[in-house]
């Protein structure tokens, strides 16, 4: 589903003018900077991350990991997307297919409202790559008033595992 909207981001990208439409969608969909994501921690793990060219869910900013609800010990990711490799904003795709198609009625049990969950999760789809993992911290989400509290930054030679588990 992304990679078809990420070739359309570059195609866009190289266009002299746009149209109306055409300049929404790049100003809106795609994301630039900072993001986070959770895993679970286990003190066995050796290694954090196994890297995938597929796109993963991640947050734009802390707060957003904060809606997930999960307590204890997590591996905190700290990404950042570029103009090269952009981030896909959910929310606001999800407002742009609103705005410009009629597909109310396609959803119609769900409808808009339960959409927000994606704007309150600041979510954007990015892929979980070497070249976007920045940093890698271990944090405690036991108290929701302390979930900024980050830890250390975990050895770079104990981010990446060469298989899902």
């Amino acid at each position: 589903m992304f990679l078809p909207l990420i070739s359309k981001y570059k195609c866009l990208s190289e266009k002299e003018e746009l149209s109306e439409i055409e300049s929404e969608f790049l100003r809106n969909i795609f994301y630039t900077g900072q993001i986070f994501r959770i895993h679970p921690y286990s003190k066995t793990t050796r290694k954090f991350v196994f890297p995938t060219k597929y796109y993963s869910h991640w947050s734009r900013n802390l707060e957003g990991i904060q809606y997930i609800k999960n307590n204890g010990i997590w591996v905190l990711l700290i990404g950042e997307v570029t103009e090269d490799n952009p981030g896909i904003d959910i929310f606001r795709l999800l407002t742009f297919i609103f705005e410009y198609n009629d597909i109310r009625t396609m959803i119609s049990s769900r409808g808009p409202r339960q959409l927000l969950r994606y704007e309150n999760e600041n979510e954007i789809a990015a892929v979980l790559s070497k070249e976007i993992i920045k940093d890698i911290r271990i944090i405690d989400m036991s108290d929701e008033t302390d979930y900024r509290i980050i830890g250390k930054s975990v050895p770079q030679n104990k981010w990446y595992r060469k298989t899902m588990l």
